[in-house]
């Protein structure tokens, strides 16, 4: 009983706050034009706020083209509300400047249509591929890693985007492939995931939070099918390097504990899978050459880039602590709304050079 008071007062906050912003956004918009505020508004309003929640409450009831669809435009909707409430805010600015108003509201749509327009297109078509280099005497050969963190697939993101994931990769010519976590964000056919069974090199894979808001290790069977290793808090061998994949836990020291209760071959180039970029500085201690995360989507859209940061003090890119890399994967896909601003899809290769 105390759950449930516990769901309906946050969802109940969640939906105030959320009408809230929808509300001033629209309030001061009309303003600006002159349009005096209406009951009907309120319908508009509630209904858009809602919208994201209703789309997830609707899949399954009708079909999937319509779903899709409302899906797809709720989710836009949740990036374009974004960018119009930081550009309403900012407009306050020129309550002290003799502008008219209605310069100021057209240049607020305008401003929102132009960002929403380019991360849409920035996330939806552009993929970044990213080069890291290292070099090491514990290899005997040159050995090339692709990474994919975070793809989110789901009902928008669906075969036709793993398929050009899976072609990127196979244009890379690895040698192993990695996918560190949060691949699948929803129940969808097994075609979908067709794919997969073409991605060339040895594959694997660990889970991140995503998977287990589906339910821990539920979608195991879509990995397997497909050859890709799933690596639960194990080791294993590929082209003379060892592999350590340590799944997603809430548990606080679930990395440390587990990186000790396994048999690490520090011979060996070893490479660490683990989906959150954290206790670096342990990994470090313990001789691990690589680690390899995502999570943090870099922010994803600007400016929570600022705020992830905080919260994550490697949060992008490639980071040297000692003899011990750390990359941190921007997502090769996105979550929420369909925008990148200020990041972009990423594919990683990581490149280990033997050293001469």
């Amino acid at each position: 009983m105390e759950n449930t008071f516990t769901y309906i007062a946050f969802f109940l906050t969640f939906f105030s706050v959320l009408f809230g912003v929808h509300f001033y956004v629209f309030y001061r918009l009309i303003g600006y034009f002159h349009i005096p505020l209406q009951i009907w508004h309120f319908g508009i309003i509630g209904f858009l706020a809602f919208s994201y929640v209703l789309a997830r409450i609707i899949k399954g009831f009708l079909p999937d083209s319509i779903s899709l669809f409302f899906y797809a435009f709720a989710s836009v909707w949740l990036g374009i509300l974004f960018f119009s409430l930081v550009f309403t805010a900012l407009s306050e600015l020129f309550r002290f400047i003799p502008v008219k108003s209605e310069f100021v509201g057209a240049g607020v749509i305008i401003l929102t249509l132009i960002i929403s327009v380019y991360g849409v297109v920035n996330a939806r078509y552009v993929m970044k591929t990213d080069f890291i280099e290292i070099s090491s005497d514990k290899v005997e050969k040159d050995i090339r890693i692709v990474q994919i963190s975070d793809a989110h697939i789901d009902a928008m993101k669906n075969h036709a985007f793993l398929q050009k994931i899976v072609e990127k990769v196979n244009g890379l010519d690895p040698d192993i492939v990695v996918i560190t976590g949060d691949f699948i964000d929803d129940t969808l056919p097994p075609d979908v995931y067709a794919p997969l069974k073409k991605m060339e090199g040895k594959k694997y894979f660990i889970t991140g939070n995503h998977e287990h808001y589906h339910g821990p290790m539920n979608e195991i069977p879509i990995f397997e099918e497909s050859g890709i290793i799933v690596l639960d808090d194990e080791t294993a061998e590929a082209e003379g390097i060892e592999i350590i994949g340590v799944s997603y836990s809430a548990v606080k020291n679930h990395l440390p504990d587990t990186l000790n209760s396994l048999p690490i071959d520090n011979t060996k180039f070893t490479v660490l899978l683990h989906h959150v970029p954290e206790k670096i500085e342990f990994v470090r201690d313990k001789n691990i050459d690589l680690m390899l995360s995502g999570h943090t989507h870099a922010g994803q859209i600007f400016p929570f880039n600022l705020i992830v940061s905080l919260v994550f003090p490697y949060s992008n890119g490639r980071y040297d602590f000692d003899d011990t890399v750390l990359y941190v994967s921007p997502g090769t896909g996105y979550w929420g709304p369909p925008m990148r601003v200020g990041s972009r899809n990423t594919i990683a290769v990581i490149d280990i050079k033997k050293k001469e």
